[in-house]
């Protein structure tokens, strides 16, 4: 039987202990999160996605299947259309645009600076 398990932190400070057990010989696979079971899937012999919230995370459980066994995975997606993911998106552009506006503004101070180094001379 394999187990493992990881821990995710969600940016509101948040600290999510997920785990699975999973019969590589039956396929029963249970995940459970903070000690709390939140799947069990029956059969889980071959390679098969799952995808769950954690918290305001939207998380994705890999399990593939190899020559060699089987091999685990999880991932928070950053790309899904998710209130968490939206609002990132939005902070991301403003900081940006922020950032743009900063180094514009430098460039123009620079220039004047220069110009009136130039005019002095």
């Amino acid at each position: 039987m394999s187990q493992l398990t990881w821990t995710v932190l969600d940016d509101m400070g948040g600290k999510f202990h997920v785990g699975i057990y999973h019969g590589e010989s039956t396929g029963h696979l249970v995940v459970y999160c903070n000690w709390k079971v939140i799947l069990i899937d029956f059969n889980v012999l071959d390679t098969k996605d799952y995808s769950f919230y954690l918290g305001q995370e939207f998380c994705h459980l890999n399990i593939c299947k190899s020559e060699k066994g089987f091999s685990y995975g999880l991932q928070k997606d950053g790309d899904a259309d998710t209130p968490l993911n939206l609002s990132r998106k939005n902070r991301d552009r403003a900081d940006s645009l922020k950032s743009s506006a900063f180094m514009i503004s430098l460039i123009i101070l620079v220039l004047v600076i220069v110009y009136f180094i130039k005019a002095i001379s």
